[in-house]
């Protein structure tokens, strides 16, 4: 009796692993697949950093065109956070700093939209070029962003 009491618990043990586990795989699984830096560059930083470059040539002439200069740099700032999740290796320190810059550049650029302040947009347009430049100098492959 003993022996097949010592059974069950063994066995209830071992279902009871199991489950968790099934549980804590399904919990690990991401809802969509992380982004890569490619996709984070195609799909957000270059079209929101064009918009900003563009506003910097040509001012936004009504609300609207505000609004969409004001998103773009909002976007550029989270893209620069979510940029700095990618950083590794011996040049990560460096990285997450160009990150940063393009970040806080952006969020100038957005204080600027705020106001209405075409000189502050600019100014801060210019930051963030050279936050990406200086990454690009540094850590751009074009045969990893191309095809």
């Amino acid at each position: 009796m003993a022996d097949s009491l010592s059974l069950l618990r063994c066995l209830a043990l071992v279902g009871a692993a199991q489950l968790l586990a099934a549980c804590a795989s399904e919990a690990e699984e991401p809802v969509l697949p992380p982004a890569t830096v490619r996709n984070l560059m195609l799909g957000k930083t270059i079209p929101a950093s064009n918009v900003v470059f563009a506003a910097a040539a040509e001012p936004p002439a009504s609300d609207q065109d505000w609004r969409q200069v004001g998103q773009s740099a909002r976007t550029l700032a989270e893209a620069g956070l979510k940029l700095q999740l990618g950083a590794k290796g011996s040049g990560k320190d460096s990285w997450r700093r160009y990150a940063q810059a393009m970040a806080d550049a952006a969020l100038k650029v957005a204080k600027a939209v705020d106001k209405h302040d075409v000189d502050a947009v600019s100014a801060a347009g210019n930051q963030v070029f050279e936050a990406c430049e200086g990454c690009h100098r540094s850590f751009y492959k074009k045969s990893e962003t191309t095809g």
